[in-house]
């Protein structure tokens, strides 16, 4: 009984100074919620600084007004730097309520980075506009400046752009490199490659740009046909362990130097990673591969590249097909060459190509068992379409031996005597086909030019037995005409020549 009263004598008497206790802790000072909000702050402990300056400003609203400001402020970069959604509307509305702060210029430029970390930049632009320079320290300035010029490169505003960037590009502060960065990109965008390449060069030992601009100075030197720079530049990009992606277009730009320099063996390992380490290999990454490999004579080889850059139909695709054909011609197989090269002609996009085409179609034609009126269409096609190509006496040697072949003696004689010199063989040939001619000439009655014809046989003297009959058929055709006295002079040299 003694116990319980004493237990409650002693609970009774405890019971003020635990709500004593209680009392005391509620009813913290201002200052010191302050106080804490701004160690807190300080500390970058902003979540628990948001709640002290929310608690600050909702609880002592009336009590400490100059501290409300301040509340007020940092509440609102707490509520940014929290990345919080609404922080926006934090920051405004401190503007709102104290549009004459001393803090009224970091304000807006906190405003401006938070509409620009959501991408909304015409507003982060608005913001900074806002800002009174006047009273900004030069840093401030310099910070701005880039921030703006941020906001316009993102809108693609690049002359905005660029006039910002260029106050802060060459400065010593944290924001001069990725200025000139973002300046040299607008450069590379227009085209203004020598000064772009200069901007990119200066950032070559920079900490944060060193592992990027190196490829856009390859991109520069491969536009500028620069390859030997290219070549020096990209060669240890290409071994850098970088993205796939990356790694394949920088080997396909170092294979095209070589190939510009005209160095293939050198181009084709570098081709070669990027059209077979690439799936998505494109008909042009083929086609200079295989054509790499027909100019370091590995025919065999290129085919295979080179029909995989023909599925277009197009100018690329006119080029694979000619040079298919000359690897056609290397491994032996004159049929699919003289097909390859029909198909070079037909597409016709380069009219040199389709020259050659055509020539080398009609060689081919004449070469293999076609039929002979395709072969005589193809060597009087290229004759009509290119009548002052460097190649068109080899073209009426053709068309002369055809001509004569089929027969057609007249047309085989304009064109040989077209020819602005005759080799042995040529001669011979027209010879033939001048007694021929005659011959034809005489069965149709035609008697006076039938003499004038074998008047050229005569004189052309190429082959001696052609000569004879030429003298012979002259002397009949002579008699024919009542002429006796030549008809005796050209018997008398037949058989003279032949006696000798």
């Amino acid at each position: 009984m003694y116990k319980k009263i004493l237990f409650i004598i002693v609970a009774i008497t405890l019971i003020p100074i635990v709500s004593n206790a209680q009392k005391t802790e509620i009813i913290k000072l201002p200052e010191n919620i302050l106080y804490e909000a701004n160690t807190s702050f300080d500390e970058k402990k902003y979540a628990l600084a948001y709640q002290l300056y929310t608690k600050y400003i909702d609880q002592w609203k009336s009590i400490d007004k100059d501290g409300l400001e301040l509340a007020y402020y940092q509440r609102a970069l707490s509520s940014y730097h929290l990345s919080n959604n609404d922080a926006d509307i934090h920051l405004r509305g401190f503007l709102a309520q104290y549009p004459n702060s001393s803090y009224k210029n970091n304000i807006h430029f906190v405003l401006g980075n938070f509409y620009q970390s959501k991408e909304e930049f015409e507003d982060a632009i608005r913001v900074y506009k806002q800002m009174n320079e006047d009273n900004l320290t030069r840093e401030e300035k310099l910070e701005r400046y880039y921030f703006m010029g941020y906001s316009y490169f993102n809108l693609m505003e690049y002359e905005d752009a660029k006039d910002n960037f260029i106050r802060v590009k060459d400065t010593k502060t944290k924001y001069s490199s990725p200025s000139t960065y973002y300046y040299a990109h607008i450069l590379y965008e227009e085209a203004n490659y020598t000064q772009a390449l200069r901007e990119f060069k200066s950032l070559a030992n920079d900490r944060s740009f060193r592992n990027i601009v190196p490829y856009y100075i390859v991109q520069i030197n491969y536009i500028q046909g620069n390859y030997t720079e290219l070549i020096k530049n990209a060669r240890q990009l290409s071994q850098s362990g970088t993205s796939k992606k990356r790694t394949v277009q920088i080997n396909k730009m170092i294979g095209e130097a070589y190939c510009k320099l005209e160095r293939y063996e050198e181009a084709i390992p570098y081709l070669e990673k990027g059209v077979k380490d690439n799936p998505d290999s494109k008909p042009g990454d083929n086609y200079l591969l295989g054509y790499s490999l027909v100019k370091n004579n590995r025919e065999k080889e290129s085919i295979e590249y080179l029909k995989n850059a023909t599925s277009n139909r197009d100018s690329l695709a006119q080029n694979a097909f000619y040079h298919l054909g000359y690897a056609y011609i290397g491994v032996g197989d004159k049929q699919q060459a003289r097909t390859s090269f029909k198909e070079a002609y037909d597409l016709g996009f380069d009219k040199d190509i389709k020259e050659d085409a055509l020539l080398n179609y009609a060689k081919l034609s004449y070469e293999l068992p076609d039929p002979f009126n395709e072969t005589l269409k193809s060597f009087q096609t290229y004759y009509d379409n290119y009548p002052n190509s460097k190649k068109i006496n080899e073209v009426r040697e053709y068309l002369a031996q055809l001509y004569g072949a089929s027969k057609n003696y007249q047309d085989a004689i304009k064109l040989i005597e077209e020819m602005p010199r005759r080799t042995k063989s040529i001669d011979e040939a027209y010879q033939k086909i001048l007694v021929n001619r005659g011959i034809e000439l005489m069965n149709e009655g035609r008697d006076a030019e039938a003499a004038r014809v074998f008047d050229k046989s005569i004189k052309i003297n190429s082959v001696e037995s052609l000569t004879l009959a030429g003298y012979y058929l002259r002397s009949e055709v002579a008699y024919r005409q009542k002429d006796f006295n030549n008809a005796v002079i050209n018997l008398n040299s037949f058989f003279k020549s032949k006696s000798s």
